[in-house]
């Protein structure tokens, strides 16, 4: 949604300076030789044109509007906080399993096994059950490199983010009523958005292709979907953009 007009004379919304109720006062009181408006006159006018710009149906739609800015923002955010959440985990990890590899490296140059402990830095998270080492005991080389192979694949599959499957599936559904439409895409405010999701969100076909290519994630509500949805009464040359940018198992 374009920013509503602003007047250049009381810097509101919703008016232009011709269509000024303010400039108009002015312009009265000088043809008719009255004294200009007082300050609480003025502040008066300038809430009344407030009020009627926020109580219109363009005041509503830019309210709304900077709401879902608001809330994009947050989305973001989070989503940055996550990304670097998992960059720390696996930063974490990385630097566990390379204390790990150094001393496997010093054991073999020494040319004797290596005694792995509390002190050698195991890591202490694994998905799966991981080897039982007893920190009295020495392990050999071989064993040494089984270990820190069998932890990196389950540190991997520990922080994993899910990605978008190779196809999607395509489901026809009656129409959108029970789905969440707006007049333009949430993504890119250019198209009409004609697909949807099992979380019912829906978006453009441009849109909902780009995201299924990264991760198959809704960007609303960040929900994972392997299919997509289209309602029957789609015209059929909208119903060939979306087969040709998606695609069908």
């Amino acid at each position: 949604m374009r920013k509503p007009a602003s007047c250049s004379w009381c810097e509101i919304m919703g008016h232009t300076r011709p269509t000024c109720k303010l400039e108009a006062d002015r312009r009265r009181r000088i043809c008719r030789s009255l004294d200009p408006a007082t300050p609480d006159e003025i502040i008066q006018m300038k809430e009344e044109m407030t009020r009627a710009f926020t109580e219109s149906a363009k005041g509503i739609a830019w309210r709304e509007e900077q709401l879902l800015i608001v809330e994009r923002a947050r989305q973001y955010s989070e989503r940055v906080l996550e990304r670097q959440r998992v960059e720390n985990v696996r930063r974490e990890e990385r630097n566990r399993l390379r204390r790990a590899e150094e001393i496997a490296s010093a054991g073999a140059r020494q040319g004797r096994p290596v005694s792995i402990g509390a002190a050698g830095g195991a890591p202490a998270h694994a998905s799966r059950a991981a080897p039982v080492i007893d920190p009295t005991l020495n392990h050999s080389l071989t064993q040494l490199n089984a270990w820190v192979t069998r932890v990196r694949r389950d540190v991997n599959a520990a922080v994993a983010i899910p990605r978008a499957p190779k196809s999607l599936s395509l489901k026809m559904v009656p129409s959108f009523e029970n789905y969440t439409v707006e007049e333009e895409c949430c993504i890119c405010y250019d198209a009409e958005p004609i697909v949807g999701l099992p979380c019912k969100h829906t978006f453009c076909a441009t849109c909902t292709s780009t995201t299924a290519k990264t991760r198959c994630i809704c960007p609303m509500c960040r929900a994972e979907f392997s299919e997509i949805h289209i309602a029957q009464d789609i015209h059929p040359e909208q119903f060939n953009k979306v087969v040709a940018k998606i695609i069908i198992m």
